[in-house]
């Protein structure tokens, strides 16, 4: 039993931090809420088993960290074409395989977990964003830190003298 206190300690020690990592690698990206709910959901219980039992370098791991990677590529706004079937497929057997090992998720839920995520996916062309906008999204794309604020030009309407004539007023 004492190996098995020292993991679930390590464990509460290790869950904080690696939900910080997570939610800070995907605030910069662009991706689908459904690929953020699985990430921050159950596959962050993935990653902080694998952390856990393997230590961050163990090859266990660094499968689980790079499905965070592709998950991420795959369900960003910015993707150029759909993921292919066999993309789709791969990411989804990679995910089950993860979610396997998870004993705290009953084998119902994480079905549940892999079709939100696979119907999210494969949804194309990709929904518009929300229209709430962060305050740290209007950093352009070049991420060198410089603020990209919307200017007059990016407004709806265009400016007009004070003085011009409105021919629809008497």
């Amino acid at each position: 039993s004492e190996p098995g206190l020292a993991a679930e300690e390590r464990h509460q020690a290790l869950e904080p931090l690696v939900r910080q990592q997570m939610v800070a690698r995907l605030r910069d990206g662009h991706v689908l809420p459904e690929v953020k709910q699985f990430l921050l959901g159950p596959w962050l219980g993935v990653v902080v088993q694998a952390v856990v039992q393997g230590g961050e370098e163990a090859p266990a791991t660094q499968r689980v960290l790079g499905l965070v990677e592709l998950l991420i590529e795959a369900g960003g706004y910015r993707r150029r074409v759909p993921p292919t079937p066999a993309e789709l497929a791969c990411l989804r057997m990679e995910a089950e395989d993860g979610l396997k090992g998870l004993p705290q998720i009953a084998p119902a839920h994480a079905a549940r977990h892999l079709l939100d995520l696979g119907s999210a996916l494969a949804r194309w062309p990709r929904p518009a964003p929300d229209t709430a906008t962060p305050a740290d999204a209007w950093f352009d794309d070049d991420d060198d830190g410089t603020p990209d604020w919307p200017t007059h030009a990016d407004l709806a309407t265009g400016p007009i003298a004070l003085d011009a004539h409105n021919p629809d007023e008497r």
